[in-house]
């Protein structure tokens, strides 16, 4: 087996983990098939920690980009919904796993920057009665 210097090493892991396109892309025995490796290898040259660590950053930056797009494409608060983002998720690949505590961060920060259907009649009613007046 080749003796990786700690940089070289992040850089591995780093690299690994850009590349991942899902979810199970991430797992550590793919990382270990890909250094030609047995996962007690692998297990002792990144902690169990420090993965778990990463996964979570893998996931926490595709979540941010499903909760961007989804608002995005959202007209009124009531279209920028949970369940809209997680199904933006599973299809980009992130399956098997809880995202609901990563959805909910992201979420509740956003949904209150676009109006209620309400709100936008009720503007609306306004903009038009000061036209009108």
């Amino acid at each position: 087996m080749k003796k990786y210097t700690a940089t070289e090493l992040d850089e591995k892991v780093r690299a690994f983990f850009d590349a991942a396109e899902s979810y199970c892309d991430t797992l550590k025995k793919n990382f270990a098939a890909q250094l030609g490796v047995n996962m007690e290898v692998a297990a002792k040259m990144v902690s169990r920690a420090r993965w778990k660590e990463l996964q979570r950053e893998w996931l926490l930056v595709r979540v941010r980009r499903a909760v961007g797009e989804i608002f995005n494409e959202s007209t009124f608060r009531a279209d920028f919904s949970r369940a809209r983002i997680a199904r933006r998720l599973r299809s980009s690949g992130v399956n098997g796993v809880d995202v609901a505590p990563y959805i909910d961060a992201e979420w509740h920060s956003r949904r209150v920057h676009l109006p209620t259907k309400e709100e936008k009649v009720r503007a609306m009613v306004v903009a038009h009665i000061r036209v009108s007046a």
